[in-house]
């Protein structure tokens, strides 16, 4: 047996991809913009530089990893530390042990007949929700701050992480956004500098798909506001439909959402970063505006009786404190034509 797995690691390692750092950059940045819309330069700060066919503005993005763990980005990027692991037993830090264990499966296909017996393989658990959080707001702020400098001459900055850490992994279902944006998460949205931060996962088929988190944050902040909206209502009255976003505006601003006025179509719409959300025929209307530029900001949000305003808010902070939101929020990303290289 020894021998065997002596030949099978010796095998691994002869057919293992070495990769680069941008390769791997660039197979991130493809889970997001299609390769046809954009001219793409690779650099260092930022990482890469994207230039729309149709405009001769340029904007930055940054690349980076959301692991499980410390471990889980060691498996990923030490040479045959996999095989190391598997064949011989050889952890190069201590907390691999736990976090990187072995144990041997059996395979077996739709039929129930046994494809793999004994298949050794290394057992990682996803980490609880508040663990994920945290660790995706401390990365989130982390970017922000070694970012600081990379705007010179760029119209603005986006931010792609590829998620390996996420407890979700149907990218089909519906999860809680407020859950989401929890742990400091939606803090260090408001304090980044990117536009946008796409949350971005590889699926099958030669696909992926993403959560534009900015977006996603301003969706959470409006379906909750008029949640809270309509409770008011039918408790007290006096909540008209004009008054909706200029008075989510106005909340917004004091929550730390800058959140600014434009008119589209003649209608009142909140504008974050280039997003824009409002009222269109009784039901909300998102406006997605990929990249930039959004509309044309007015000077300020039409006036709300202050009356309307201090009654309003202790009602929507209680109400958001006792209330959440769950959606489908997810964006297919482009088809890939490339698989993904090691170590992804």
């Amino acid at each position: 047996m020894r021998d065997e797995a002596e030949r099978n690691a010796g095998a691994s390692e002869r057919v293992r991809t070495r990769v680069t750092k941008g390769e791997v950059e660039r197979y991130i940045l493809d889970l997001v913009y299609p390769k046809s819309k954009f001219e793409i330069i690779p650099q260092d700060k930022p990482d890469f530089i994207l230039k729309q066919q149709e405009r001769s503005t340029a904007f930055g993005v940054e690349i980076t990893t959301l692991y499980r763990s410390e471990s889980d980005a060691r498996l990923s990027f030490i040479p045959d530390y996999f095989t190391d692991i598997i064949y011989r037993g050889h952890y190069r830090h201590k907390d691999d042990i736990n976090e990187l264990r072995v144990t041997h499966v059996t395979v077996t296909d739709e039929d129930g007949t046994v494809t793999h017996e004994n298949l050794p393989g290394i057992l990682r658990q996803n980490p609880e929700n508040s663990v994920y959080q945290k660790a995706l707001a401390s990365i989130i702020l982390e970017k922000t701050r070694k970012s600081v400098s990379y705007t010179d001459g760029l119209d603005h900055l986006e931010l792609v992480i590829l998620d390996r850490a996420a407890p979700q992994s149907d990218a089909n279902s519906a999860y809680s956004v407020t859950d989401l944006l929890s742990e400091g998460v939606r803090e260090a949205l408001l304090q980044s500098n990117f536009h946008e931060v796409f949350l971005a996962m590889p699926t099958s088929n030669k696909t992926s798909t993403y959560r534009p988190l900015q977006l996603i944050l301003l969706l959470e902040s409006f379906y909750m506001f008029c949640g809270a909206a309509e409770s008011y209502s039918e408790e007290n009255g006096g909540l008209e439909e004009q008054h909706l976003v200029p008075l989510f505006i106005h909340m917004q601003q004091n929550q730390g959402l800058d959140v600014k006025h434009a008119v589209v179509n003649e209608k009142d719409v909140a504008v974050y970063r280039f997003s824009g959300i409002g009222i269109q025929d009784g039901g909300i209307s998102v406006l997605d505006y990929p990249h930039g530029p959004g509309p044309e900001i007015s000077t300020g949000p039409p006036s709300v009786p202050d009356s309307l305003r201090e009654s309003f808010l202790p009602y929507y902070e209680s109400f958001v404190q006792s209330n959440g939101f769950s959606a489908a929020m997810w964006t297919p990303g482009p088809h890939r034509s490339d698989p993904a290289p090691a170590p992804i």
